[in-house]
């Protein structure tokens, strides 16, 4: 009798990663595209920088680095000079390689998070995200940066909120490590320490603050940022000479940039937009409903939705207020994008549920129909 059960899981199961394999190729194939189109093109400014830090590593060339850029990605653009790959080899295997991973993880994390369902269907709004795409035919950090701090993402959520007992350790460990990585690549992955403080204030109360794991977590991601803020010392003279260009930011007269909103719309486009309206909207009226559950009782699903609210208005709040640049560009707020593809799938799934009800083959249709048109 449990073999007959098990059956169904396992055909489903193969089912949503051969739609995911399908997924990832053909976004490999948009991304090669472009990747190869883009090729001959001159560097733009971040990018020049970046790849003028590598080679002046890799082969002794002056250069003034800016203490504003972490060092990882240079790094490794240097360790690719010193040993004679091309640039191209270096741009293939750490931007567009991490831009196809972001779609896997992303339907890893809708899987935690919500459902099977959800993060396939984030992972396909992922693939045909027209920013990504766009950056990733650059010499930019943003999709690495990205995919770093989606790892850390995922194993916050199995190691702290979620708790499994099983891989726990692992994925503290990870969850410490993949956030400093991230903070190596670029600065800004250090919003993610606020978002995990609330959340765990949420699910743990102040008791988080007792467990071994919390501080051994921090441990991990000092370790990994010690040589860094170390080499920054004997650079620069001061540990934190990232920090003015952010802190400038903050204490300036400049008013909010209010139109950091409109990113909202400007990642997601009609009629994705329309999806994540109903997303949130979903997301927040089930919150409130059962707000006394939420604050008396842990829920997974409840924290799900939270947890993804949280992330979007963290970043918002933290370019509006913070960073106050008018003119920012889209990718410096990548973090929250995966998190609206994943309630504009929940809404996908919403309206996919509403007319199933009167014909399934219908709701198929509509629902591919509302993605393909995306």
């Amino acid at each position: 009798m449990e073999e007959i059960e098990q059956k169904p899981k396992k055909k489903e199961f193969s089912k949503y990663i051969i739609i995911l394999s399908i997924i990832l190729i053909l976004s490999f194939f948009i991304n090669l595209y472009y990747f190869f189109l883009t090729s001959e093109q001159p560097l733009w400014w971040d990018e020049a920088e970046y790849m003028s830090t590598a080679k002046s590593w890799a082969h002794d060339i002056p250069y003034q680095i800016s203490p504003q850029r972490p060092p990882l990605f240079p790094l490794l653009g240097a360790i690719f000079f010193k040993i004679g790959l091309s640039d191209l080899a270096f741009k293939f295997l750490f931007v567009l390689i991490p831009t196809i991973l972001n779609i896997l993880v992303i339907y890893f994390l809708g899987k935690e998070l919500f459902n099977e369902k959800v993060g396939l269907i984030a992972s396909f709004i992922m693939s045909v995200f027209w920013s990504l795409i766009f950056w990733t035919a650059r010499f930019h950090p943003d999709s690495l940066a990205l995919l770093l701090q989606l790892l850390a993402i995922y194993f916050f959520w199995k190691g702290f909120v979620k708790e499994e007992n099983k891989n726990k350790f692992k994925s503290v460990l990870l969850s410490g490590l993949f956030v400093g990585l991230a903070f190596l690549i670029k600065i800004q992955a250090l919003i993610l320490l606020p978002i995990f403080g609330i959340m765990l204030l949420i699910s743990q109360r102040l008791d988080f603050l007792k467990k071994k794991e919390i501080w051994l977590t921090g441990a991990i991601f000092l370790l990994t940022i010690l040589l860094y803020l170390i080499w920054n010392i004997f650079r620069y003279k001061n540990a934190l000479a990232f920090a003015p260009a952010y802190v400038g930011s903050a204490t300036s007269t400049q008013p909010f940039a209010w139109n950091m909103i409109n990113f909202v719309f400007i990642f997601t486009e009609w009629p994705y937009f329309i999806l994540f309206l109903i997303g949130i909207i979903a997301s927040l009226f089930t919150l409130i409903l059962s707000f006394d559950l939420f604050i008396k009782k842990k829920d997974e699903k409840l924290y799900a939705d939270f947890f993804s609210i949280l992330i979007i208005l963290i970043v918002l709040f933290f370019f509006i207020f913070i960073i106050k640049i008018p003119t920012a560009e889209e990718r410096w707020l990548y973090l929250m994008a995966p998190f609206i593809f994943l309630l504009a799938a929940k809404g996908a799934m919403l309206i996919f549920d509403k007319v199933k009800k009167y014909n399934k083959i219908l709701a198929m249709v509509v629902l591919l129909a509302v993605l393909f048109t995306g």
